[in-house]
């Protein structure tokens, strides 16, 4: 079987060599210090994709905040979805999808292009936080209890601003990836939008089960992943 962290194994696309290996340490530098050798192959692999697709991005001239103004807009319609429920679930389980791409894509268009900028993160972050925020009133729509909810939003928003502030009290990076972080946040949500639209063609009633019991596995998730980030943490600034 093939060693899915050897990045040797993936040839960058219609690009050369160097573009590729200048493009994953740029995006390392934002994200953790890890070496090329250290990220998860799924991880590899999900830059190779967000990378061809900013190559063609660049090449239309797409602009890296249009891109982040349309993975916000799917995340809107996505509650649409949720309160038309039926089949339209599964189609809001794709568009989560589709948004997690754009939120990668965007980022490598901006290193590519050279049009990054202090505010365009800003707009970035935003975008990230409010998609989150969609995606539980989503769950919200559909059934999941309000106080559990507000929990699973309130610790996912601890744990990012846990690691800005530790990167803003001088630790030079975060170097731990813990089991709350975004990818996995996208993970549940498409999941659980996709059997819920299942769920929901055998009996309306089976929603409701199936996000209460994904945003209460949600919410125990980021608090594993609070204590992960907290531990890290409190080591390196002791």
């Amino acid at each position: 079987m093939t060693d899915l962290g050897e990045t040797t194994t993936l040839a960058e696309p219609g690009g050369d060599r160097s573009d590729w290996d200048s493009y994953v340490m740029r995006w390392g530098k934002t994200h953790c210090e890890f070496g090329m050798s250290q990220y998860p192959g799924l991880v590899l692999v999900w830059l190779w994709i967000a990378y061809g697709l900013a190559r063609a991005g660049r090449a239309v001239g797409l602009r890296p905040n249009v891109v982040t103004a349309f993975r916000l807009a799917l995340s809107v319609i996505v509650v649409v979805m949720a309160a038309w429920r039926g089949t339209f679930l599964v189609l809001a389980a794709v568009l989560v999808l589709i948004s997690s791409v754009a939120d990668v894509v965007d980022g490598a268009l901006a290193m590519m292009t050279g049009t990054g900028s202090r505010i365009g993160q800003v707009y970035d972050a935003l975008a990230d936080r409010l998609s989150e925020a969609c995606w539980l009133v989503a769950f919200a729509v559909l059934g999941a209890s309000a106080w559990l909810v507000a929990a699973c939003g309130a610790l996912m928003w601890i744990h990012d601003d846990l690691r800005t502030k530790a990167l803003g009290a001088g630790m030079v990076n975060v170097p731990i990836i813990t089991v709350g972080e975004r990818p996995t946040r996208i993970l549940v949500v498409a999941s659980t939008l996709l059997l819920a639209g299942l769920g929901d063609a055998v009996s309306p009633d089976l929603p409701v089960g199936i996000v209460t019991a994904a945003s209460a596995a949600w919410a125990m998730l980021q608090a594993a992943a609070l204590l992960q980030l907290f531990g890290a943490v409190r080591c390196a600034l002791r």
